[in-house]
């Protein structure tokens, strides 16, 4: 599954690069822009930079503070970590819902984006419902991993 997000936002950034070349090539060249270039885009880029959450996560590459360490204690650090994960997760499945939510709307509603073409709305939503979902599982999955590395020692 991890390969899988990586490739596929991978390949969004590929497609992005070939859009952004054509467009410019048809505007500059030919004297016609690529309709619809700017919206495509718009949407793989949600797509490239919501599948990233989890692996950020995985790698830990997301912002974090680490005031009270010193204080803490190996011990402390460990229960803070877990209960941090515990939350975020929660809120990340959270966010998942409601943009799963949202994205069902727009996709009963026929919701489409302002555009020289009628892409759906619900296309750029999906990615966002699809990324925090990622992000929760791998949230939830952290103080697992750590349990399990634990017990091994």
């Amino acid at each position: 599954m991890r390969r899988a997000a990586a490739a596929l936002a991978g390949l969004g950034v590929v497609a992005m690069t070939l859009l952004g070349t054509a467009d410019v090539v048809g505007r500059f060249a030919l004297g016609r822009p690529l309709l619809g270039q700017v919206e495509v885009t718009r949407i793989l880029l949600v797509w490239v930079a919501f599948l990233g959450l989890a692996e950020a996560e995985r790698a830990g590459g997301h912002v974090r503070l680490a005031v009270l360490d010193p204080w803490l204690g190996a011990r402390g650090r460990a229960r803070r970590d877990c209960a941090v994960a515990v939350l975020a997760a929660c809120v990340a499945g959270g966010v998942a819902v409601a943009a799963a939510l949202h994205t069902l709307d727009a996709w009963r509603g026929g919701d489409t984006l302002i555009a020289p073409i009628a892409l759906p709305a619900w296309i750029a939503r999906l990615g966002v419902a699809v990324g925090f979902a990622g992000l929760a599982v791998e949230l939830a999955a952290r103080p697992l991993r750590r349990t399990v590395a634990w017990i091994r020692r």
